[in-house]
């Protein structure tokens, strides 16, 4: 791992020599590009970069905003230091938009007069994410002996997500020249809500292996917009939320007890888990099962009601 110093140098975290360096656009200061040198001189280039959107859909009360910025590098290219060989890595893009509530509050002006339940103001904003991003499409030797391709099912494009070339991956292809030596053909559903890898079989020429079969907890992933999560942003299988935050109350120095509802953010270890990877199970039979359990946290009976306070002028809490 390395990072960056206050004045930009890279501090690198390796007891290995290794030698990191990038550039920076011409006007700005973002980073186009990085280079990797290991303690061998096998240099590795980062010449392409991922980008991402950033924007607030502003729902109520809060500032509207819109960042763009290279978000990531990919690999483009591995330089041997002794003969010169090298390897290429080429991509072909694509884009996924995604959105997710941000920020929520809900707001009530107290006046002393008010008593059981009070309902107040929605406040919340919602964050738009676009990646315009890089999928793998080949890696080749310079003698041009070794290809690998990574090849798409373009005829059915991809249903959980919105974008552009959002392609599940359909065949991984090794060449010897023009030979076919081996391929890697995968399997999917959406039986979790979203694209599930099934299966993967290998096949040398005619011959077939047997496959890796992958099975999951039964229900699908939540959505990013979904509420119906616990404390820890976890799935809780509450669908009936309609806020984020959880029912609390409040003894305002002028009046009775106050409620104020919210969601139900109590976790639920089977909602967690529901289209989580339970089992691979490999070509040989064999197999590996995956047990999850939820986060720990200290819970303090006596507090367990109590909201998160502002107070604000005229008497207005935001709970």
């Amino acid at each position: 791992t390395f990072s960056f110093d206050w004045d930009g140098s890279i501090k690198i975290a390796s007891k290995n020599k290794i030698k990191i360096t990038y550039s920076k656009e011409t006007s700005g200061n973002q980073i186009t590009d990085w280079q990797v040198i290991d303690e061998d001189g096998t240099i590795y280039q980062f010449n392409t970069s991922e980008t991402s959107l950033s924007q607030s859909a502003q729902i109520s009360n809060f500032c509207s905003y819109r960042v763009e910025f290279n978000s990531s590098w990919v690999l483009t290219k591995i330089t041997s230091p002794r003969s010169g060989t090298y390897i290429t890595l080429t991509y072909d893009g694509y884009s996924i938009n995604e959105g997710w509530h941000s920020l929520e509050s809900m707001s009530h002006k107290l006046d002393g007069q008010c008593q059981g339940t009070v309902q107040g103001i929605l406040n919340s904003s919602y964050s738009d994410f676009t990646i315009y991003g890089l999928r793998l499409k080949q890696i080749k030797t310079s003698s041009n002996v070794t290809t690998v391709n990574f090849g798409v099912n373009t005829s059915t494009p991809r249903t959980d997500v919105t974008g552009t070339n959002n392609f599940s991956l359909d065949s991984i292809k090794v060449y010897n020249g023009n030979k076919l030596l081996k391929e890697f053909n995968p399997v999917y559903d959406y039986s979790a809500t979203r694209l599930t890898l099934r299966s993967i079989k290998e096949r040398n020429g005619s011959v077939s292996k047997n496959p890796y079969l992958f099975n999951y907890y039964p229900g699908g992933a939540t959505t990013k917009q979904s509420k119906a999560i616990d404390y820890l942003g976890y799935a809780n299988g509450k669908t009936s939320n309609q806020y984020l935050f959880p029912p609390c109350k409040f003894t305002p120095p002028f009046g009775t007890e106050i409620y104020f509802t919210g969601a139900d953010r109590n976790p639920d270890s089977a909602a967690t888990c529901g289209g989580m990877l339970k089992r691979i199970t490999y070509p040989t039979k064999g197999y590996d099962d995956f047990e999850y359990e939820l986060n720990d946290y200290i819970y303090n009976a006596n507090f367990s009601s109590l909201p998160i306070e502002r107070y604000e002028t005229k008497w207005m809490i935001v709970a």
